[in-house]
């Protein structure tokens, strides 16, 4: 069963998605309307959902960590990494941390202006930022595995959403180099990859709420004594 928070989270998803299709079809019939949906844009309705989103996801994983983190076992301190950087998430989506970083690798590896190259609407920062993340977050969830593996479906929630996310963050938006803006085919790659980091984020956000809701937390292996969380 879907909790309601989440189901609505989804539909709140779609619903952005679809205005954002009906939008462009109709021709943007209305400029300020059509800024405040965008899924591309910046400082709008999009960007400060996937905001709130992320908050989310980081506010459900940092209480637990808290109560999961054992001084047995000092990889459990690898579990307060990821509320960290889920708060992080919802910081760059309302201050631009990740266009920033683009800019500067653009200047530095790139000899001539972004627009005249291959990768005139990304820069490199796909390619040199987004997938060694998306490698270096895969170890992180391997290494966490041990401790969540008492609570497979959220865990797999998680692993799925980030996926999604992944997929379309680092993935669908490397495709859009190939288009031409303002295209057709520019309207459904953006489409593409906002829906599925959208419906990624609350899929993690899902996987997170039943962590947050697990009673007492699941007790991680190796725990014993003091170093157990407290029953009830």
């Amino acid at each position: 069963m879907i909790p309601r928070i989440i189901l609505a989270a989804l539909c709140f998803d779609f619903v952005l998605s679809v205005a954002f299709g009906v939008d462009f079809v109709l021709g943007h019939p209305v400029d300020r309307l059509s800024r405040f949906i965008d899924l591309d844009g910046e400082v709008n309705l999009p960007t400060w959902w996937a905001s709130v989103q992320w908050f989310g996801v980081a506010a459900c994983l940092w209480p637990f960590a808290v109560r999961n983190a054992a001084r047995a076992r000092a990889s459990s301190g690898l579990l307060f990494l990821l509320p960290i950087i889920f708060a992080l998430f919802s910081l760059d989506e309302v201050a631009k941390l990740h266009e920033g970083f683009g800019g500067v690798l653009d200047r530095f590896f790139l000899d001539v202006p972004r627009t005249a190259t291959s990768v005139s609407k990304t820069g490199v920062w796909f390619l040199l930022l987004g997938v060694p993340f998306v490698a270096a977050f895969a170890l992180l969830i391997v290494a966490l595995r041990p401790h969540l593996r008492r609570l497979p479906v959220a865990f797999g929630r998680l692993v799925l959403g980030m996926a999604l996310f992944f997929t379309g963050a680092v993935g669908i938006e490397g495709l859009s180099n190939l288009v031409v803006q303002g295209s057709a085919f520019d309207t459904l790659q953006v489409l593409a990859e906002e829906t599925f980091e959208f419906v990624g984020s609350t899929i993690v956000l899902w996987g997170s709420y039943e962590l947050v809701r697990e009673p007492g937390g699941p007790r991680i292996e190796g725990q014993t004594g003091r170093d157990a969380p407290a029953a009830g």
